[in-house]
């Protein structure tokens, strides 16, 4: 017999003895509706009447009521979950029951990170506003100063990090041509004080510079504003995922009995990013506002646009398991499997579909993130795959391409001018193998790609450029007496390492924290443990360490060679159905599945049938894998121009003067056969150019106030780099 009853109350609704609900689970890799009832009806008894509010009365004047805690039991079952009304009249009461992640979906799309109501949750206080100990707002805020230092230098463990990243960047043009940089840093950091004028301080922690009131200069309207501003202005902690992740489902009641975020050693370095710039203004440190501006869907989205990352929810046990895409849907992982076979009624079937391919599409809209062509793989090309890693010597006349320590692309060529929009690429480019007469599968990162930026020469660090602007929650800002409008900048979702106190580098007048999305640290060697161990994920697209070798080969294979629908109906309990895991590896006739959805009649005198949906998992030949997900290669350059230059003609006579021109030839000549100088005129040297030691000649002269003439010839040759 089923019983539904109200959470609040224990009242339970009027139902027919012989009364049968159907219900459904689903697979949120495949649905995002979660798992729930299909439309239910209630008699209309004088309790049912009164407990939903009698819907079916089109004189009421109140709203109808949104949804309605319940418990659903039948047996030694029970299952909690979200009751609405859709439609009334005065015989039938149609309702659906939610349960699981369903629950959660109906306010997740809508619900802002910042606005939910476990922040204010009296139970939960203690954890999410930090009051680190004063007597007055002044003491307060030297408490969490020392605090926050105390993490910055990871002499404090917490559950947020500490480092600088830029939030604005403005460029002015000054009188003599140059131009002024201004920037604005949250959690801005300086070499620390010394006190003996020859000991510089090498090696030592930066300090925060808001440790005291201090002057800011901004470029605003075309002008510069000095701004006095109190100490903690400036500082806003960054919130680990993990953490995140388990406040997002305490708001709704739930623990995680599985969080790699917190258990695996890189991915619990992972922060979002936000632009609070006056977070400890108040003495107190509140969670909500180190929160994204994002919805807490979006906020999910992002982190399985990025990883994979899917949750499965037990409503019985109210717990929350995370996993990884890649590791459900990877045939050969042996965790979590059942055998179907002695359930099944009937043989499958299967319903064919053709293949897709998966396109990684980065989000490359801040400045400095842009990529002159979509993929690698393409730039590469222009390039002849040849490419120079950070630290490699090269010659001083090399014409190349290399990595810079921003982890961007730069291309030196000192005889021809590349093409403007080749001078220089981030790192950020999208996956995609373009495969023939294969469709796409989408994946949009809803996260920022943030490049790093080298702060001036005297303090030789990289940092974050998260340029969204600021925000400001508890403070004003007043120029010449005004109030200035006020900043609410939104903090955009933005994703990063914090990697710690990087090592002591040449030139370096101190250590800082630092923080990226790459796997390299300032000098662009691998990030590594206290153990030697590598760290071995970037978020970035393409390389070994790229998100899709990392997490996503598993899932484009899937979509390649799998990935056909088969149906097959099995004799499952009540018990059976409750305790089914989507995420666990199904087996029939032998072959690996992955659950789709599985419908049930609770209730039901019958064969307890479910019909029950699943994706094959086997690939299919043929596929060659290492064709279709190849990382895109490249080389240390071979071989480069090596030239000389000789004066064969000086012409004119006069006072020669700074202001000076250069023409060059068009063409150069390759035995006696004049060839039009194009962009890959001076690519690297082929072994074949090098074999036949190709000579080209080139002239150019250099013209001094259109008065006097020096022309030079330029002869180049092959020669190995060594």
């Amino acid at each position: 017999m089923i019983t539904i009853r109200k959470i609040e109350g224990g009242e339970t609704f009027d139902l027919p003895a012989d009364y049968v609900i159907e219900a459904e689970k689903n697979n949120p890799l495949f649905q995002s509706k979660g798992s729930q009832t299909v439309p239910i009806n209630f008699p209309t008894t004088d309790k049912n009447n009164r407990m939903l509010n009698f819907p079916f009365r089109i004189d009421r004047s109140e709203r109808q009521q949104g949804t309605i805690g319940v418990i659903v039991e039948t047996g030694s079952v029970q299952q909690k979950g979200l009751l609405s009304v859709n439609s009334a009249n005065d015989k039938i009461i149609s309702a659906n029951i939610g349960y699981d992640e369903s629950a959660m979906y109906a306010v997740m799309k809508d619900m802002q990170l910042r606005d939910m109501p476990v922040w204010d949750d009296p139970n939960h206080l203690t954890e999410f506003v930090k009051d680190f100990g004063g007597n007055n707002i002044d003491e307060k805020i030297d408490s969490i100063l020392t605090h926050l230092t105390e993490v910055m230098k990871e002499q404090t463990e917490a559950e947020y990090f500490v480092f600088p990243i830029i939030v604005k960047k403005d460029m002015a043009d000054l009188e003599d041509g140059s131009t002024q940089t201004y920037l604005e840093i949250i959690n801005d950091v300086d070499a620390p004080p010394v006190t003996n004028p020859n000991d510089l301080p090498n090696g030592k922690i930066a300090e925060l510079k808001a440790l005291e009131n201090r002057i800011i200069i901004r470029y605003e309207n075309s002008e510069e504003i000095q701004l006095t501003t109190p100490k903690g202005y400036g500082i806003s902690p960054f919130l680990k995922i993990y953490r995140i992740l388990e406040i997002i489902f305490l708001n709704f009641d739930f623990s995680l009995s599985e969080n790699p975020f917190k258990e695996h050693r890189q991915l619990k370095k992972l922060v979002a990013l936000n632009n609070t710039i006056d977070a400890v203004l108040t003495g107190t440190l509140y969670y909500k506002d180190l929160m994204p501006d994002c919805s807490i869907q979006e906020f999910l989205d992002a982190l399985y646009a990025k990883f994979g990352m899917l949750y499965f929810v037990d409503s019985n046990s109210k717990t929350v398991s995370i996993k990884f895409l890649k590791e459900i849907i990877n045939p050969s992982n042996e965790f979590g499997s059942i055998d179907l076979n002695k359930m099944k009624t009937e043989e499958p079937s299967i319903t064919f579909s053709p293949p897709k391919q998966l396109r990684l599409k980065m989000n490359r809209e801040l400045e400095d993130a842009k990529t002159p062509i979509n993929t690698m793989e393409e730039f590469l090309e222009r390039f002849n795959n040849e490419f120079t890693e950070v630290g490699d010597r090269w010659p001083d006349n090399l014409i190349q391409i290399f990595r810079t320590l921003d982890s961007s692309y730069q291309i030196q060529n000192k005889f021809t001018q590349p093409e403007p929009e080749f001078e220089k690429s981030s790192d950020f480019f999208d996956w995609d193998k373009k495969s023939e007469n294969v469709t796409y599968e989408d994946i949009e990162m809803k996260d920022l790609c943030l490049p790093l930026y080298l702060l001036p020469a005297s303090l030789l660090m990289q940092t974050l450029q998260y340029l969204v602007g600021f925000k400001h929650q508890y403070s004003d800002i007043f120029v010449g007496g005004s109030k200035q409008e006020e900043s609410g900048a939104l903090a955009k979702i933005a994703f990063a390492f914090a990697w710690g106190i990087t090592p002591f580098r040449k030139n370096s007048l101190y250590s800082a924290f630092f923080a990226s999305q790459f796997n390299r640290d300032t000098d662009g060697n691998f990030m590594r443990d206290e153990h030697g161990n590598k760290y071995d994920i970037s978020l970035t697209c393409n390389r070994e360490d790229g998100l899709f070798n990392r997490f996503w080969k598993e899932y484009d294979a899937f979509i390649r060679h799998s990935n056909q629908q088969v149906k097959c109906n099995l004799h499952l309990s009540d018990n059976d159905f409750i305790n089914f895991r989507m995420y666990d590896k199904a087996f029939i006739n032998n072959q690996p599945f992955i659950s789709e959805q599985i419908k049930y009649k609770f209730n039901d005198n019958g064969d307890k049938i479910a019909e029950s949906t699943f994706r094959t998992l086997r690939l299919f030949e043929p596929f060659d894998l290492e064709k279709e997900q190849k990382i895109p290669e490249y080389f240390p350059q071979k071989y480069y121009w090596s030239y000389t230059t000789e004066l064969i003609n000086v012409t004119g006579s006069g006072v020669v003067v700074d202001i000076y021109s250069i023409e060059y030839d068009t063409f150069y000549t390759i035995n006696g056969i004049q060839i039009p100088i194009t962009y890959i005129s001076f690519l690297p040297p082929s072994e074949e150019q090098f074999l036949s030691k190709e000579t080209r000649i080139f002239k150019y002269r250099q013209n001094y106030s259109n008065v006097l003439i020096y022309e030079y010839m330029v002869t180049y040759m092959p020669a190995l780099i060594v």
